[in-house]
């Protein structure tokens, strides 16, 4: 993917079109200009120094966020981004609540959340979701079932110790689960009406009883 800078911005251009990196503090209000003058809907936050991003408030077009930056410990100044549509977020070392619920029109979450994520059964319009090391207090998928456009659920290296929840994601059609040692119940596999097509599980050698398993109606592929 090649990158430049324009003055004191980094932009990475790719097929999709330009990226925008926050990556100096003193190129903040450079950055900021550009996005806005150029319409830029992808931008990322790297790992400078920075305690908060209020700088987003003056970017309210942005639609696709990476933040990958271990000094954040405000991440409020994502709320305010309303058309954001894609979230990856890893690296972040914040003990505040991180409130996503907040990012009503959110379709797409990857990477780690932080510990106090709150809100997630609150995105409607959600359709894919890919999280590494998700440690739900349930240790169950519960957090989800309020999420009735989810169509993809991808999850590594969890704590969830059995599937309950999963059948009130009613537009399941994949579900993927990496290196979860401590899932041992799927039996809620027997309760899904959603059309799961795809399951497929990587070194989940806790699993009690596979069985379950057979009762998917619409599954096409497993692995």
């Amino acid at each position: 993917m090649p990158f430049y800078y324009e003055g004191n911005v980094y932009i990475r251009r790719s097929e999709t079109g330009e990226k925008v990196i926050f990556e100096n503090p003193a190129a903040i209000n450079e950055s900021v200009e550009y996005i806005n003058k150029h319409s830029i809907k992808h931008v990322g936050v790297s790992d400078f120094d920075s305690p908060d991003v209020y700088f987003l408030n003056e970017c309210p077009g942005i639609e696709h966020l990476d933040v990958f930056n271990s000094f954040i410990k405000d991440l409020s100044g994502i709320y305010s981004l309303r058309d954001l549509r894609i979230l990856s977020i890893n690296e972040t070392t914040t003990k505040n609540v991180f409130k996503i619920g907040e990012l009503k029109n959110l379709q797409e979450v990857y990477g780690q959340l932080p510990s106090k994520t709150a809100g997630l059964n609150e995105l409607s319009k959600l359709t894919r979701a890919q999280l590494w090391s998700y440690k739900p207090k349930a240790r169950n998928l519960t957090e989800f079932s309020g999420l009735k456009s989810l169509k993809e659920l991808i999850l590594t290296q969890s704590n969830i110790v059995t599937l309950e929840g999963i059948q009130e994601i009613v537009s399941l059609q994949m579900l993927q689960l990496n290196y979860l040692r401590s899932l041992k119940d799927v039996s809620a596999l027997r309760k899904v009406k959603a059309p799961l097509i795809d399951v497929e599980f990587e070194s989940c050698k806790g699993i009690e009883d596979f069985s379950s398993i057979g009762e998917l109606m619409h599954l096409e592929q497993l692995s």
